[in-house]
């Protein structure tokens, strides 16, 4: 996968073959600590990993340091410019006057809170719902705290929008659905520490 992933962004980023052969071995090295190696196998998580490499050209070697470069990337994707009508997310972010730090901080708590219910659901061994799932309620009440006064719910529906219409650190599970989640479990639980370690 990485050997292929290399030949095909060499073109894109004016890489030599060798220098591309060269990263390839670097990540293929790098993936090898084993709180990395654990990762590795999935899918979506080694193709985030990859895209960090390649953009950052290295790979931290602690997995908190990963997951925030890869959080990172999800996040900005939310900017990445495909449908004109609907305004970038630092666009958003910008009439409230927040940043995308602001918007970190909001998914931390919101992913914290869905730990927090999963852990009591499991108490009272009530498993009716996926707690993995962020409700759209929950979500538009979280991203009006970003707002002025945290009242302006016709800007939380805009930023859903945004999410909505990119992929990125959270999406809809299926297409219109009222369901959202994070694109792997390991996610959720990475925010939730985060949100433990903004409290401290």
């Amino acid at each position: 996968f990485i050997q292929a992933w290399y030949r095909e962004i060499a073109p894109l980023s004016n890489l030599a073959p060798e220098d591309a052969t060269r990263r390839a071995e670097d990540l293929c090295k790098r993936i090898r600590v084993p709180t990395l190696w654990e990762l590795a196998p999935t899918p979506l998580l080694l193709t985030v990993m990859a895209h960090v490499h390649s953009s950052k050209n290295e790979l931290p070697e602690t997995r908190a340091k990963v997951y925030a470069e890869m959080v990172d990337i999800l996040l900005s994707r939310w900017d990445q410019v495909r449908l004109s009508e609907i305004a970038p997310m630092s666009k958003l972010l910008a009439e409230v006057g927040r940043d995308p730090e602001s918007l970190r901080r909001t998914l931390s708590k919101l992913a914290f809170e869905l730990r927090a219910r999963r852990q009591n659901r499991a108490r009272t061994k009530d498993a009716k719902q996926d707690l993995a799932d962020i409700p759209k309620l929950d979500l538009l009440d979280g991203l009006k705290e970003l707002t002025p006064g945290k009242k302006d719910y016709n800007w939380a529906v805009r930023a859903l929008e945004t999410i909505e219409e990119r992929a990125g650190l959270i999406a809809p599970d299926t297409l219109g659905s009222d369901v959202f989640t994070f694109p792997h479990p390991s996610f959720q639980e990475y925010l939730a520490g985060v949100h433990l370690a903004d409290d401290d």
